[in-house]
């Protein structure tokens, strides 16, 4: 539950400690909702729903190749501000000023936040194609190889969408400028780099490490009708645990140099072929409904992006929320924030009393019910537990936290955290008692492939199920 906790802020970006002014009450913010994102802005209603609907032709375009159909456990929030200098107090800085990215993907256990500039002033659609696609691959495919999986985003960055079709594969100049006068990362080196690796992580290797690793997927998927069929065998062999020597050699029949000579020779050509899609061969949502929010839900919108930026932007999180309950008390959405900030800082007390407010206050937010009963899991830990079984107050804990995280999932069926966290609270539980959970942790590991912790608790749970004297 701690780690679970604590993954929330995955993937944050560094932030300003200098405590952002909190915007004024100005033009109205609207929420739009399409089939798979909820878009909130104060751009123009067109503008916002043009996002929206591109980012569905994506998904859509991504689902066509699991049958039309694709998971999303996580739900996706997508920001469109009037203006590039709103999303200030959530870039990160580069010598004291924000660095000029259009754009920011936070991803959370609890939701994805995506924040753009609805002018497109620097275009900020490769960089958000670029992290859905983590999303989606995260979402519907077991754990892939770095070089794959980041090569493939920056494959479907390029996407664009037209009146009747989209395209896929458009080339990246500055990549190909960079495989045609850089050093290239031998092919062996590429496959075994990881998240660790400083190829990866040092800003003067990563460019290289893109660039090849998008050069690769090109040829691999587009460039060569026989390679892609290898690419395929490669890949299923190294998830079932072959070794990677064996499996290049086997599935590529050649060797790591005369396969990069290839990719090599394929950027110096110039020709890059990509696909078309018609939007007639796919099943595209195309409704939205648009409603307006006041402007203290509005402060507690930006509260929670500015509370999964960095644990710098906590006490700006919590002076959004402190001022959209001065303009509205009692507002679920702030008291939620708060709670959750709360929750991250350890202090589960004020967590658990905010978090119950807002549920209290009749939150229709799947995440407040979800982080209630969380707060309240992380609580029961700390208690001391009897060999004689839990006592009757934690009882009474424990069937509360499985109310709400269950209330969180009717109101966000796919939301695999909650069915998640709802199995982990079986660990409370012995022998049959624990069926509930396994059920549970089976369908979040349906839901979310490449969780390997999610695969352990699940066998975990299994096996407290068998007991000390039920032998296999």
């Amino acid at each position: 539950m701690a780690a679970c906790c604590g993954l929330l802020l995955s993937a944050a970006p560094a932030i300003p400690a200098t405590a952002p002014r909190v915007p004024p009450a100005r033009g109205d913010w609207l929420r739009v909702r399409t089939a798979n994102f909820t878009l909130y802005g104060d751009a123009t209603e067109a503008k916002i729903k043009d996002v929206g609907l591109e980012m569905e032709e994506l998904r859509a375009v991504l689902a066509s190749f699991k049958n039309g159909e694709a998971r999303s456990p996580v739900p996706t929030v997508v920001l469109v501000f009037r203006d590039i200098t709103q999303l200030d107090p959530y870039r990160p800085l580069y010598k004291g000023k924000p660095k000029p990215m259009g754009a920011l993907f936070l991803q959370g256990h609890d939701g994805n936040f995506v924040a753009l500039s609805a002018g497109w002033n620097l275009d900020a659609r490769p960089f958000i194609y670029h992290e859905y696609l983590h999303d989606f691959m995260r979402s519907n495919f077991l754990p892939q190889p770095l070089w794959y999986e980041e090569g493939l985003a920056e494959f479907y960055s390029t996407f664009r969408a037209g009146a009747t079709d989209a395209t896929v594969g458009l080339p990246v100049e500055a990549h190909i400028r960079r495989m045609r006068e850089g050093f290239l990362i031998p092919l062996e080196r590429l496959f075994a780099i990881d998240r660790d690796s400083p190829e990866y992580n040092e800003s003067e290797r990563e460019g290289t490490f893109y660039a090849e690793s998008w050069a690769v997927v090109h040829y691999l998927m587009r460039g060569n009708r026989d390679r892609t069929a290898q690419l395929g065998r490669f890949l299923v062999a190294l998830q079932q645990g072959r070794p990677r020597e064996e499996a290049f050699r086997e599935s590529f029949q050649t060797d790591y140099t005369t396969l990069l000579a290839e990719v090599r020779k394929y950027m110096a050509g110039g020709r890059f072929p990509y696909s078309v899609t018609k939007f007639s061969d796919l099943k595209i949502p195309r409704d939205t409904r648009t409603e307006r929010i006041d402007h203290a839900e509005a402060l507690a919108l930006l509260g929670s992006v500015l509370g999964r930026c960095s644990r710098e932007s906590w006490p700006d999180a919590e002076a959004y929320f402190r001022a959209a309950l001065a303009e509205k008390p009692g507002c679920a959405a702030a008291l939620s924030g708060l709670g959750e900030l709360e929750m991250w800082r350890g202090r589960l007390e004020e967590a658990i009393e905010d978090l119950h407010r807002a549920v209290q206050a009749g939150s229709a937010g799947y995440r407040a019910y979800f982080s209630y009963g969380l707060a309240l899991l992380l609580d029961l830990q700390t208690r001391p537990v009897s060999v004689a079984g839990l006592a009757p107050e934690h009882r009474r804990l424990l069937e509360e936290a499985r109310a709400s995280l269950s209330k969180s999932l009717e109101l966000e069926p796919g939301f695999a955290e909650a069915r998640a966290a709802l199995g982990r609270s079986y660990f409370f539980e012995d022998g049959e008692q624990v069926a509930p959970g396994i059920a549970a942790l089976e369908e979040a590991v349906r839901l979310l492939p490449s969780r390997t912790d999610l695969t352990r608790d699940l066998a975990l749970l299994r096996e407290r199920r068998k007991g000390p004297d039920k032998g296999n």
